[in-house]
């Protein structure tokens, strides 16, 4: 018997299921920690690689209201960047005996025309995005791109011009494939692939050190792409770890995300914001799950009030909001769900002021236009052979 994508996606919204609950302090607190080691991974101090084992610290409360939390004597033991651009650290805090790993998404920006290039061989959303992006541009697209930042525009160009499968497998690592037959969004895998040994050696080295702490993995957006790659894998190598993700998009096929959801070393918390539309791409019909569960926060994380909804394809909590190129052309108010500062309650992180050492991440991330000329001629001209094929 044969089923289409969007036949199955359908079945399995009906037998997925979600509850409303109101969240504990406690959970509000872990959210917030987490959301916070995730959001310092954009700090390039922090994750460039120049200053391993030197106990830098993540948080040095400048710029921060109300301080650095349970992120007070949290020190980077371990820096890895990787020539993909993501990157990542682990910190270890004695305070509330964890070691922590934090993954950054791909630098912004760093290959976009390459990923836009994508979008016109892929799905009809794909191609779709690609001729409505065009149409944007006719339209002054720089007006409303001068209210988002490039980094948040060309991540979701990331996120969103990608296929399942189609990366080189690494055979030598007896850890992969992670799960049988399963497939893996091909850009976050080649992403993962350059940081897994340096990562794995390091935890390993912190539980020998440090048996009694706990491991928890964590990431924003793209980052939290990786770091939902990053706790399987620990997984696998025998390390019980939990999961905080971010604003995350789908990672893998379906098959993926039940093996992850169905994991029993360590729980999963998938944290969605309103109708962050970040945490739907890669779309469905490209075959494309999701983590199971998924704590959506309809009002915002300050409201406290959740919905737990359950399914690696469920269409209910922020699956009810699809993704379509008038969301990043919305301008800020409507990609504001997927801004960090919605994640980490009450922590503006004001950019390089709030990164410790040196002065963080260079350049104006708000950058008042976000693309160039030859950038907007460009997508102009793939999305033009992308509909002439």
């Amino acid at each position: 018997m044969r089923f289409s994508i969007t036949g199955l996606s359908v079945l399995l919204s009906l037998v997925a299921t979600s509850s409303a609950e109101t969240a504990s302090e406690e959970m509000l607190r872990n959210i917030d920690t987490f959301a916070r080691y995730a959001a310092f991974g954009y700090c390039d101090h922090l994750v460039d690689g120049r200053n391993i084992n030197t106990g830098t610290k993540v948080c040095s409360g400048g710029g921060i209201p109300g301080g650095c939390g349970d992120l007070q004597d949290a020190v980077v033991v371990m820096e890895f960047p990787s020539s993909e651009g993501a990157a990542g650290y682990v910190a270890l805090s004695n305070k509330t005996q964890q070691i922590v790993v934090s993954f950054r998404g791909s630098k912004p920006g760093r290959d976009f025309l390459s990923d836009v290039n994508t979008c016109k061989t892929r799905t009809p959303k794909f191609l779709n995005f690609m001729q409505g992006a065009v149409d944007w541009v006719a339209r002054g697209m720089q007006d409303n791109m001068d209210k988002i930042s490039r980094p948040i525009i060309s991540n979701v160009v990331k996120a969103a011009c990608s296929v399942l499968g189609g990366a080189v497998i690494d055979t030598s690592d007896p850890l992969f494939p992670i799960c049988p037959d399963c497939q893996l969004h091909s850009g976050f895998y080649e992403a993962f692939k350059g940081l897994k040994d340096k990562m794995l050696e390091t935890v390993k080295e912190q539980k020998a050190a440090h048996p009694d702490f706990e491991v928890v993995v964590t990431g924003y957006s793209l980052g939290a792409a990786l770091a939902t790659l990053g706790a399987a894998y620990l997984r696998k190598a025998g390390f019980v770890a939990d999961m905080y993700t971010y604003g995350s998009p789908r990672v893998g096929d379906a098959k993926f995300a039940e093996f992850v959801s169905n994991q029993r070393k360590g729980k999963n918390f998938r944290i969605t914001n309103a109708n962050d539309p970040v945490a739907n791409i890669p779309w469905q019909d490209a075959g494309f799950g999701h983590v199971s569960p998924e704590y959506w926060f309809p009002q915002g994380l300050a409201a406290k009030e959740m919905q737990v909804c359950s399914g690696t394809d469920n269409l209910q909590c922020s699956g009810s909001f699809p993704f379509n190129l008038h969301d990043v052309a919305g301008g800020k108010a409507r990609m504001k769900p997927h801004v960090w500062t919605e994640y980490a309650i009450g922590f503006p992180f004001t950019g390089p002021s709030a990164c410790p050492g040196r002065s963080g991440r260079k350049g104006n991330p708000e950058d008042s236009r976000p693309f160039s000329e030859e950038e907007v001629a460009a997508m102009r001209r793939l999305a033009s052979e992308g509909a002439e094929e």
